[in-house]
């Protein structure tokens, strides 16, 4: 139904454009109706006819805004028209050009908005830009660049609404900003202070879902906030509230897809809260739940790529859980099927960058699978295919931190890599301690951060200030209890305090049982651990 409206409205706006077209007089009116256009073909996932829209849009919008007499509406357009088109980019994982659209828009808003402070539609279009660019920032692992200009778009929506509270459209924004808050807060390991921005979105999203039932809108937007919630209970390991707020998530996200069946993007979004249900069981020891909820996502992922074939993030959401099917496999020691789906991911995902080569998280994403084929070729006893994996990895995550010298993520997956690689003669734990102190430098509540510092000191020989780099790591927030445990009970034991080991190593052996199957570099630890501490296996 929604897409024979949305093709009804295709229909009559390109008539009007083909009307208008050659009229110069028209051009502002054109502009307009392209922009109507592409945002209806992003809407239908047709994104090349969408771009194209956007770009005739822009053009004659930017021919008008060049008169000496524009109107303050012709800016305001060509603002709106860049930040949509900026949305497609973003959705299409083209993150430079995102952010450099998102920046053209804001310079236009914020001119805008001086000039006539008294338009709340000025000001709501500086905000909505400056949100949609932290969006950008925080997906290229710039968290600091991301967090100020959420608040600076909070500033904005804060004030639109209280001068207008009954407005749904500022509602609905203000709680999207608070929501992508609380993701960066989340994702820098500042866990308290992202409950209060949740609980806030989500006090928002559920009052707008009971006034307005008929707005998809909100509903994603409400099942996005449960989504996020679920994510910051799982890496604060309270597993059981993790599945709760999951399952609400997708509990609303198949509805959205069963009622809106021609917008892939709810499909997707099922996909994606089922195989963080799958994550989350693995992290429960839950291995045959897991892969049930893995294999319902793949299915849907395999039918999104094969419908929209032009839409890479779906390629690429398709790779990711291709290869968190493999690790599981690899795990119940199912090594033939985890080798194929492990090739699989890599095909996919080899394609995928050597067609776009501006989106770092497609290489991101082949290395983690590179380093995970890695590990299976090492249990089947292939030592030279396994470093050349690693080594492949270690290539692509070396070329990230050039290129994104800023991105802490890039940085700490360097660092990580740098000091706990399986395949010892590709360690430098000298480096990986610079780079490592260097993130935790940036991200003093992260766990994750301290973990690794902890990590790479163990292995630079620093047995003491690893052990308070990896105690630091205990005390915050963190899910990964039972390698921090062993690394914990290594350090000690090297630093001289085998009562402390024995301790640690005791109680990650608690968590290993009660929570989780073992992964091969797991087994490599408690085997490391108990030869310091003469524990018999």
């Amino acid at each position: 139904m929604q897409q024979e409206f949305l093709l009804d409205a295709l229909d009559h706006y390109q008539e009007l454009a083909r009307e208008n077209g050659g009229n110069p007089a028209l051009a502002f009116d054109t502009g307009k109706v392209y922009h109507v256009i592409g945002h209806i073909e992003h809407r239908l996932g047709r994104l090349a006819e969408a771009e194209d829209a956007f770009a005739l849009a822009t053009a004659l919008l930017a021919q008008v805004t060049s008169r000496n007499a524009a109107s303050r509406e012709s800016f305001h357009e060509l603002a709106a028209t860049r930040n949509d088109w900026a949305n497609l980019l973003r959705n299409t994982d083209r993150y430079a050009e995102a952010e450099k659209a998102y920046g053209e828009a804001r310079v236009l808003f914020a001119k805008l908005s001086t000039e006539e402070p008294g338009r709340r539609d000025y000001w709501d279009g500086l905000a909505g830009s400056s949100n949609n660019l932290g969006l950008v920032l925080a997906a290229q692992g710039r968290p600091q660049e991301a967090e100020k200009t959420y608040r600076e778009a909070l500033t904005i929506f804060r004030k639109l609404v209280a001068d207008d509270p009954e407005a749904p459209e500022y509602r609905h924004d203000l709680a999207g900003s608070l929501n992508n808050l609380a993701n960066v807060l989340r994702d820098t390991g500042r866990f308290q202070e992202a409950d209060e921005p949740y609980r806030n979105a989500l006090d928002i999203w559920l009052k707008l879902t009971r006034a307005f039932p008929d707005k998809p809108m909100y509903r994603d937007a409400l099942a996005s906030n449960y989504h996020s919630a679920g994510t910051l209970f799982l890496v604060r390991d309270r597993l059981q509230e993790a599945e709760q707020t999951y399952r609400q998530a997708l509990a609303l996200r198949e509805k959205l897809a069963a009622d809106y069946p021609d917008v892939p993007v709810y499909r997707e979004a099922v996909a994606v809260t089922l195989n963080r249900i799958g994550f989350l069981r693995v992290a429960r020891g839950d291995t045959t739940g897991a892969e049930r909820e893995y294999r319902q996502s793949l299915a849907l992922l395999e039918k999104l790529v094969a419908e929209v074939a032009s839409a890479p993030a779906f390629r690429a959401q398709l790779a990711a859980n291709v290869n968190d099917l493999a690790a599981l496999l690899e795990r119940t020691n199912r090594l033939p099927d985890a080798e194929s789906y492990y090739a699989r991911a890599q095909a996919l995902l080899e394609k995928l960058t050597a067609e776009i080569t501006v989106v770092p998280q497609y290489r991101w994403l082949l290395a983690a699978v590179y380093r995970n084929s890695g590990s299976l070729l090492l249990a089947t006893g292939r030592q030279a295919d396994a470093e050349q994996a690693y080594r492949r990895a270690l290539t692509i995550q070396e070329k990230l931190h050039a290129d994104y010298p800023t991105a802490t993520i890039y940085e700490a997956e360097l660092a990580w890599l740098l000091a706990a690689c399986p395949v010892s003669s590709l360690r430098d734990p000298q480096r990986a301690t610079a780079l490592a102190k260097h993130v935790a430098d940036q991200l003093p509540q992260d766990g994750v951060a301290w973990t690794i510092l902890g990590v790479a000191q163990l292995r630079a020989g620093n047995s003491r200030l690893a052990v308070t780099a990896l105690q630091r790591a205990n005390d915050l927030p963190h899910r990964d209890h039972a390698n921090l445990g062993l690394y914990l009970a290594i350090a000690r034991a090297q630093a001289g305090d085998r009562q402390l080991a024995r301790q640690s190593y005791e109680q990650a052996q608690r968590w290993i049982k009660n929570s989780q199957a073992p992964d091969r570099e797991l087994r490599a630890l408690q085997a490391e651990a108990a030869g310091l501490l003469g524990i018999s296996q």
